[in-house]
């Protein structure tokens, strides 16, 4: 072996292990950036979620108003009935 052929196979051997390192590195800095990237969505999301579920909860308590006034409304109703049963059966 010839010392050109020794001095750039050592060269080669002796990047190897920096090319590894950048290639790492820039492969760990893509993934932070990509899970940066999915921490923003998932914050959006969990807003979105809890905004839901705020308006479900306000809708099932006008739906629980609702029914209250219509059970309200239905005694109402059957107690002028039953003033209008005795009014007739009086007359």
């Amino acid at each position: 072996m010839d010392s050109v052929t020794f001095i750039w196979s050592s060269a080669l051997f002796l990047s190897l292990p920096v090319i590894v390192k950048y290639m790492l590195a820039f492969k760990g800095r893509s993934l932070y950036v990509e899970l940066r990237q999915q921490e923003r969505e998932v914050d959006t999301l969990v807003s979105r979620l809890e905004s839901i579920e705020r308006e479900t909860g306000a809708i099932n308590k006008a739906f629980a108003h609702v029914e209250m006034q219509r059970r309200n409304a239905q005694v109402r109703y059957e107690m002028r009935q039953e003033q209008l049963q005795q009014f007739l059966v009086t007359e």
